[in-house]
């Protein structure tokens, strides 16, 4: 008997270096886009990193998401 698994599709993500900003990831990972826009989006798809007590500085255990989630 043979079981097959479909392993979903994996949604893009980085681990920020501790002296990013969200300019500076939006740079590097949306370079198409404006740069507003473009931290816009990183923030609306990383909502936990926005609203972080303390200041929201990054630290290099973060799991940063640089894609949208996926279409229900």
């Amino acid at each position: 008997m043979t079981t097959t698994v479909a392993i979903p599709a994996r949604r893009a993500f980085i681990l920020p270096d501790p002296e990013d900003t969200w300019e500076s990831v939006a740079s590097r990972q949306l370079p198409d886009m404006p740069l507003e826009e473009a931290v816009n989006l990183l923030k609306s798809w990383n909502i936990f990193l926005v609203f972080r007590p303390g200041g929201g500085a990054f630290t290099p255990s973060d799991v940063m998401f640089v894609a949208p989630p996926p279409a229900a």
